[in-house]
């Protein structure tokens, strides 16, 4: 006897719906995925930052004072200035030895002769840390540690770099946060960048005594100690490095980044809107928060969405080391 057989297949019908099952299933593990990856990233972020804390301590310990925020213009801050008069180290340079970057340090001009490039907060000038090619080459080192993997900031092209934010009080019942970089172009493309800032505090110490009650720990020519952050603010509950994209935070087109030699540090005063589209803003490419290293270098995230009432003003007396106000961050953090 022959027997015959036949192969069965999939009708056309059964073929649409295990292409829809498939199409489901992606559908839902894409968001699995990214969620998983976000979640890597943060983590990532997070320690990052953490690291950029300890290497705060690490100074702090090795020198007895946390590095200053930015080698700006003196202490009595004039009205009218010129940036070339100053040096504009940033908070981070200083940190370099204390995160295996030492070759780099090393290679920055006038690290042992302080009349031509300063990392002394007594000296003034005579010239800013760009002046020298031999800086501007270390500046243009990418340090991973610096940078957040949820965000981009070290491709962006065409557009500024900024490595200054200077607070000062113009004699006019004003404060102005002056911003200054190298402007769209392959200088500022090459740059290294940063995601991470010293915290202000509200607006920097510009000599203004309501709001220099609230200065952070990094401003212009700071010299801070542990030991100087009053009892009621304490270490824990006192911000020092934040997370920042620069510009444009929405996703839209990027108008800013920041470089890590000479960036100082962010004011508080402009909260953490969402989205943030300011170079003036804290904020990150993280759902929902921003991280913040704080003094004892725990690591929390800030949520976004700050800019009044109950929830702006803890944020304020976060930011700032002497107030006195014993803010607890629990409103606040995620």
């Amino acid at each position: 006897m022959i027997r015959s057989s036949r192969r069965s297949g999939f009708t056309l019908i059964e073929l649409l719906v295990v292409i829809a099952i498939i199409a489901v299933l992606i559908g839902l593990l894409v968001p699995a995925v990214q969620k998983v990856r976000e979640a890597a990233a943060r983590s990532k972020c997070a320690n990052n930052i953490r690291q950029v804390g300890v290497a705060a301590h690490d100074y702090h310990q090795a020198r007895g004072v946390m590095p200053l925020g930015y080698v700006g213009p003196s202490n009595t801050h004039p009205t009218s200035f010129g940036f070339g008069n100053y040096q504009w180290t940033g908070v981070l340079a200083y940190l370099l030895p204390y995160m295996e970057q030492d070759p780099i340090m090393k290679q920055l001009t006038g690290t042992s002769n302080p009349t031509t490039f300063s990392w002394d907060v007594k000296i003034i000038g005579p010239n800013p840390w760009y002046a020298y090619g031999a800086n501007q080459n270390q500046a243009k080192n990418v340090i991973p540690s610096f940078l957040c993997p949820s965000d981009d900031a070290q491709d962006q092209g065409n557009v500024w770099d900024l490595f200054i934010v200077d607070m000062y009080y113009d004699g006019a019942s004003t404060i102005t946060a002056q911003p200054a970089g190298f402007g769209p172009g392959a200088t500022a493309t090459a740059m290294g960048k940063t995601n991470y800032v010293g915290v202000q505090g509200y607006l920097g110490r510009t000599g203004v005594t309501s709001t220099d009650k609230y200065a952070g720990m990094f401003t212009n020519r700071s010299t801070v100690t542990l030991g100087s952050v009053t009892a009621n603010d304490g270490t824990s509950n006192t911000l020092m490095f934040g997370e920042t994209l620069g510009g444009e935070g929405d996703g839209s087109t990027r108008t800013t980044t920041f470089g890590w030699m000479g960036m100082g540090g962010l004011p508080t005063a402009w909260g953490t809107p969402d989205p943030a589209q300011g170079w003036w803003h804290f904020s990150s490419r993280h759902t929902g928060i921003v991280l913040f290293c704080f003094g004892d270098v725990s690591v929390r995230g800030i949520k976004k969405g700050i800019t009044t009432g109950a929830d702006y003003n803890t944020f304020i007396y976060l930011s700032g080391y002497k107030d006195g106000v014993n803010a607890d961050s629990g409103s606040l953090t995620n």
